[in-house]
C-alpha cells in the first residue's frame, strides 16, 4: 500500500500542508515524525520542499511593468528627391516622379527589363 495514503485515501495538498506544520512544531526528526504519521519520509520531504519554494516566491516583492510613454516627433521638413532618377549603362537616364504610383512604377519596370514578377 503507498505510504502517501492513511487509511487507503489519498492525501492531498492541504493535509500534507498541514503535517509540515506540525512537524515545525514538533521536537521530532523528520523521519521520527513520518513513523509515528505512518507517512512516506520521501513524499514528506517533497512536500516540505514544494512549501518551502512557494513561501520563497510568495515573499519576493512584487514587480510590475511599467512602460514609459514615448512620443516620436515627425521631422518637420524631409529632403526626399521629387524624382527618381536611373541611369543606363548606356548613358540614357530614366527620371520618374516620387509621386509615381507602385503599379505604374512596377510595369514600368519590367517594360525596361529591371525586374520580373
Amino acid at each position: 500500500m503507498d505510504k502517501a495514503k492513511q487509511s487507503g485515501v489519498k492525501i492531498d495538498a492541504v493535509k500534507w500542508d498541514a503535517f509540515v506544520n506540525e512537524w515545525k512544531t514538533s521536537d521530532e526528526s523528520q523521519t521520527a515524525f513520518c513513523l509515528r504519521k505512518a507517512i512516506s519520509y520521501n513524499t514528506f520531504i517533497y512536500w516540505k520542499m514544494k512549501r518551502s519554494k512557494h513561501e520563497k516566491i510568495k515573499s519576493l516583492p512584487k514587480i510590475t511593468a511599467a512602460f514609459a510613454p514615448v512620443k516620436i516627433n515627425k521631422p518637420s521638413s524631409v529632403n526626399l528627391p521629387e524624382n527618381i532618377r536611373i541611369i543606363c549603362p548606356s548613358g540614357s537616364q530614366i527620371i520618374i516622379p516620387m509621386a509615381i504610383p507602385q503599379t505604374k512604377l512596377e510595369n514600368l519596370l519590367k517594360i525596361i527589363g529591371v525586374i520580373s514578377c
